[in-house]
């Protein structure tokens, strides 16, 4: 997943959005939650 995400992040924000690390959070009943760190020290969610 993590290969998919770093593609869609580049596609989504642009070359400087260099997804650097992604990390489940906990928590929600029927979906996946992660917190998504760039490089350039953008963060974001993901709901999946």
């Amino acid at each position: 997943m993590k290969e998919f995400m770093s593609k869609k992040t580049i596609e989504v924000f642009g070359q400087e959005y260099e997804l650097e690390s992604m990390e489940r959070i906990l928590g929600g009943a029927q979906k996946y939650t992660y917190i998504a760190k760039c490089a350039n020290g953008f963060e974001f969610v993901i709901y999946r």
